[in-house]
């Protein structure tokens, strides 16, 4: 079994600057909405593709599960359960699908691998994200869900109004998501017309 790298408080204290979240899925690239997120160590690349080694344990996995007694239809029917292809110390590969999103795990490399590659953190973060494939991470990234505006159709960061002020959308738009901007023109218009 491959060894992970040894995540210890001082290392995270050293580098807590580079503190990101990743969402882990379930299952390796199968992306949905209900991926938990997870702390990594960046160490190469930028927001849309990097490699980061992972500081949280995913946790309960089928395993945890198993080993506390529960039949495999339970563990099944847990919407708890977490990745076990990755383990607290190992080096993630993450892409995000656009700015407003959190990454993706994409790939997982075990510690043992990245000392293989290089002596330093850096280096090893670098050979591992040299390996990636562009392509192939934009592929994924076209499979990976994200918020987008229900007017527009573009990838849009959340943001917070009062609801009597939501409610100056209108009735079409009450029960969606808009970007700042269609906002802004749905209720510049109807403050002008007395809507």
């Amino acid at each position: 079994m491959s060894d992970p790298i040894d995540v210890t408080r001082v290392l995270v204290e050293r580098h807590k600057d580079r503190i990101v979240k990743v969402l882990i899925p379930k299952d390796l690239r199968r992306f949905d909405s209900h991926c938990p997120g997870h702390r990594a160590l960046h160490f190469a690349g930028d927001g849309r593709l990097g490699v980061g080694l992972l500081i949280t344990r995913p946790e309960p996995t089928r395993a945890d599960l198993e080993a506390e007694g529960l039949s495999s239809e339970e563990i099944a029917a847990n919407d708890m359960v977490e990745a076990d292809y990755v383990r607290m110390g190992d080096w993630v590969v993450y892409a995000a699908p656009n700015e407003y999103t959190n990454p993706y795990v994409i790939d997982v490399r075990s510690g043992s691998a990245g000392r293989k590659l290089a002596t330093t953190l850096e280096g090893q973060a670098q050979a591992i994200l040299a390996s990636v494939r562009s392509d192939w991470a934009d592929e994924l990234r076209r499979q990976m869900p994200f918020v987008s505006c229900a007017r527009c159709q573009k990838a849009c960061a959340l943001f917070h109004v009062s609801n009597d002020e939501w409610a100056r959308v209108g009735p079409r738009w009450l029960k969606t998501v808009l970007c700042r901007d269609c906002y802004d023109a749905l209720t510049s218009t109807r403050s002008r017309h007395g809507a």
